[in-house]
């Protein structure tokens, strides 16, 4: 019950965060999000029943396992790929010409549909 109840409540604030993260096309994001959750979620309780019909328990403690350690795995590679290029944490876009560190970032410029179209035009 209480590993159900953590796993909604992350399931709604990864939701929220998504929509309030995204500054274009948060409709598209928060679809993105949902179907990879629930194609996750599918694939995860898939997999999770294959292991307790194979290997009873200590399967699925072994398939458990695996899943937490590719996170884990992923994440240290995410953190020092992106120390070891100089990347911290994204920006939303670039800075004003002369703009001291400490000013917060103008937000990212997009090109819109009607500025890719003209010059086809």
């Amino acid at each position: 019950m209480l590993i159900t109840a953590g796993f909604f409540a992350g399931h709604a604030v990864a939701s929220s965060a998504v929509s309030r993260t995204a500054t274009h096309g948060r409709a598209q994001a928060s679809a993105l999000y949902q179907s990879a959750y629930y194609i996750g979620s599918s694939a995860g309780s898939t997999v999770g029943a294959v292991a307790f019909h194979s290997g009873g328990w200590a399967g699925t403690v072994g398939v458990g396992l695996l899943a937490v350690v590719g996170v884990v795995a992923i994440t240290v590679a995410e953190l020092a790929g992106g120390a070891a290029h100089g990347r911290g944490r994204r920006r939303r876009g670039p800075r004003a010409p002369g703009t001291p560190t400490g000013t917060p970032l103008r937000p990212a410029r997009f090109p819109t549909p009607q500025a890719i179209v003209s010059p086809l035009r």
